[in-house]
């Protein structure tokens, strides 16, 4: 009985191993030249009739990476608030507990000296979970908004997503 069983297991995995390498067979290039190792004349390894370095041989040196030559300009005109770190705002257990998901949306206020001002919800979540967006919106770093390269004070929104997974 232990045969039969064992059989029925195997059988099916050795009928497709051997569709799968037949399979395979078909698909593989058989043209291909082999791969020479050195070729000392040149002081290259060749594979394909590609050179590449030689694996017994000196390396050559890397080229330095490809930089773009357009250097792009500090904001002369106008520049918008960039946020540099938004801390990630903590579940409640209330919240957790009630399966409570959603979008805290809040009205912020970036000062012109570079700290975040009055902070209002917008839209809101229960259990505690917009009190938590407003306490990491407090922690928010980020450059000023600037005009003629003077900095000034805007509002924006902020989004804080909460999700169970």
């Amino acid at each position: 009985m232990q045969i039969r069983s064992f059989l029925k297991r195997i059988v099916p995995f050795v009928f497709a191993l051997a569709l799968g390498i037949g399979a395979a067979g078909i698909f593989v290039k058989k043209d291909v030249p082999p791969v020479k190792v050195n070729d000392p004349g040149k002081g290259k390894c060749l594979s394909a009739g590609h050179p590449l370095p030689c694996l017994d041989g000196p390396v050559p040196p890397l080229e330095a990476p490809r930089t773009d030559d357009t250097v792009k300009a500090p904001c002369t005109d106008t520049c918008n608030v960039k946020i540099l770190s938004k801390r990630r705002a903590n579940y409640t257990d209330a919240a957790r507990t009630n399966n409570i998901q959603g979008n805290v949306v809040l009205r912020v206020t970036f000062l012109a000296s570079g700290q975040i001002g009055s902070i209002s919800p917008v839209s809101g979540l229960p259990y505690g979970l917009t009190e938590q967006a407003i306490a990491a919106a407090r922690e928010i770093k980020f450059t000023p908004a600037t005009k003629n390269r003077i900095p000034y004070t805007k509002q924006m929104t902020v989004q804080y997503g909460f999700t169970i997974y």
